[in-house]
Parts: structure tokens; sequence; C-alpha cells
């Protein structure tokens, strides 16, 4: 059974990556774009001068308000090594208490060349749960690890982003990655 576990947590961990598209926008969400734009009034200035710096620089501030989204990627090392927004930190003792095989579960989360994991999907963040779990210290490892999953999202990853975006209940990023100036000409030079 315990196999069973790693095979498929490995297949899981190495196919679980693209759900967002990253860095370009689909003609439709240009679309939603050109219209989030053209109805925010603090942007008629940059809008009407075709300043698309500056409305590229709106679309990069963080959403308001503050929306908590799963990150695509998160890596070992920083799941072992730093700490997390909530000032929670990975407990050696906690993964060192754990089996063989549930240390073996938690590396396969990981992609074996790059280390990275997408919280993403919801079997990852199951999985960080189900190979933590017990006493302490193995409990705060699943709260590090999952608030080390999550991030706050800018206003144009927003604008197309689902879900409540709290911390308790972070969203899910549709579109992923910074508003170029390139995004908001695409937008704005439709029809």
């Amino acid at each position: 059974m315990t196999l069973l576990i790693l095979l498929l947590t490995l297949c899981m961990a190495t196919t679980a990556y693209s759900q967002t598209t990253s860095g370009t926008l689909t003609p439709a969400q240009c679309a939603t774009l050109k219209t989030d734009i053209t109805n925010d009034a603090t942007l008629t200035t940059a809008r009407t001068n075709r300043q698309d710096d500056v409305i590229a620089a709106a679309y990069n501030a963080d959403a308001t308000p503050p929306f908590w989204a799963w990150k695509s990627k998160l890596s070992r090392s920083d799941i072992i090594l730093g700490t997390s927004v909530d000032a929670t930190n990975f407990s050696i003792a906690g993964l060192t208490a754990r089996t063989v095989q549930e240390v073996l579960a938690f590396q396969t989360l990981f992609d074996p060349i790059t280390t990275l994991t997408n919280p993403m999907n919801l079997r990852v963040r199951l999985n960080f749960a189900n190979l933590q779990n017990g006493p302490t210290p193995q409990d705060t490892n699943v709260t590090h690890m999952l608030a080390m999953a999550r991030r706050l999202i800018n206003r144009l990853e927003r604008l197309f982003a689902t879900g409540t975006g709290s911390t308790a209940s972070p969203g899910l990023m549709v579109f992923e990655g910074p508003a170029t100036t390139q995004l908001i000409a695409c937008a704005l030079n439709l029809p």
C-alpha cells in the first residue's frame, strides 16, 4: 500500500505543473482587461494619452483588497529553509520523526530535477497534510508548508483569479505574471 501511495504521488508530482497561463493573455482575457481599464476612472488620463507604462504599473500593484492565491511553483528548499509570511518555519525534527516511507513520499511531491512542486494542485496540498499528519512538530510543518504555498497577487492576476482569496482559503490564478506594456497595448488595441 505504501509503495502504491509513493508511485501515485510521484506520478502526480511530475504532472502537476502548468495550470495557469504565464505572461500571455487569451483574446478573451485581453478583452476583459480592456473593459477593466476602460471602467477605471483613475486610469482615464493614462488611457487617453496611451501611457501604457502607467497602466501596467497600476496592474502590477497588489490587488485591493488583498487577495491570496496558491503559488504555481514552490521549491523544497524554500519550504525547508524559508520563513513564511505567517512567521512559521519548517521543523526538521517533525520530518525525521516520520517513517522512511513518509519521508520518501514527501520527496516525491517535488520534481526530481527542479525540486519544484505546484501547490495550485489540490492533490499536492492534500498530500502536504497527509504526509505530515500527526502530533506536533509535524502539525507545525503542515501549517508552514501551506503558508509557504500561498502569496499575494497583483491586480492583473486578480482580474482572472477565482476563489475566496483569504489566508484560510487562497484562490487560484488563471493568469500568472506581471502586467507588461505589451499586454496593456494588446488590450487597448482591441476594437
